[in-house]
């Protein structure tokens, strides 16, 4: 064999893990979940800023519908207004020829 060969079998050669491993990497699993919770945190704030930002947006749209509704409230008035005017200028103007055909 080369001795490139021979150093790849002795690289991933099984061997036994050191005394205490198991205790050393749960310990390190446990330190590490204590790391992960500001990680947490940036999610939280990430989840909040979502929150506020859709909130905001679904105010603005009811605002925006809102806006609609008192627009469309307003132009009814003005058409009521318009025929109501439109009503007695007719009422007058039939007086008027009436009045001239005397």
């Amino acid at each position: 064999m080369s001795p490139l060969e021979d150093a790849l079998r002795e690289a991933l050669a099984r061997r036994e893990p050191p005394a205490g491993f198991d205790q050393r990497l749960m310990s390190r699993i446990a330190s590490e979940g204590d790391r992960s919770r500001p990680h947490n945190r940036h999610t939280r704030r990430w989840a909040l800023a979502a929150a506020v930002l859709l909130a905001g947006l679904g105010l603005q749209q009811a605002h925006r519908q809102r806006e609609i509704h008192r627009g469309e409230v307003a132009k009814q008035r003005l058409v009521t207004a318009l025929e109501i005017a439109s009503s007695k200028l007719q009422h007058a103007q039939k007086r008027v020829l009436e009045i001239a055909d005397r």
